[in-house]
């Protein structure tokens, strides 16, 4: 059964589509492509002049969906890491029930070394602020100092 694309009638401000065969097959001629490609080639090859949500109405209506569906978004690539131990201390806090249900809610803000994914300093907070991130540098340059004595 051919599919043919014509004008809706209630638009009339729309100019009238007439053809050398009055109508135009989607399965034929255009088999294949998406509704946006479909209605450009309807305008620049049989003069026809409608909108991409017209024509993708009048093909849905008639059983035919986009034959091309959407690409999923590219995952998001990965960085490298940072070549040499120390160049990068990735921060970030946890706010949790650490102690169990009964226990104060504290945040645990850590620091991990970038090159080798080795947390380096931890800290408990009463609240992730900027204080505590500003102890968790001091907390790891002790640790590195008292492993250093060993």
């Amino acid at each position: 059964m051919p599919i043919v694309v014509a004008p809706h009638p209630a638009a009339s401000a729309q100019p009238s589509a007439s053809t050398s065969s009055g109508s135009i097959s989607y399965q034929t001629i255009y088999r294949g492509l998406n509704h946006q490609h479909f209605c450009e080639l309807l305008a620049e090859h049989e003069q026809l002049q409608l909108s991409v949500a017209s024509v993708r109405r009048i093909l849905r209506t008639a059983g035919f969906g986009s034959p091309q569906t959407r690409r999923p978004a590219p995952h998001r690539a990965r960085r490298e890491r940072m070549p040499a131990e120390g160049m990068l201390l990735q921060l970030d806090g946890s706010p949790h029930r650490w102690l169990g249900p009964a226990g104060p809610r504290w945040s645990l803000l850590g620091a991990v070394d970038d090159a080798t994914g080795e947390a380096v300093a931890a800290v408990f907070r009463d609240q992730e602020d900027s204080a505590g991130y500003l102890v968790l540098p001091r907390l790891q340059k002790k640790a590195r100092l008292l492993a250093e004595c060993k």
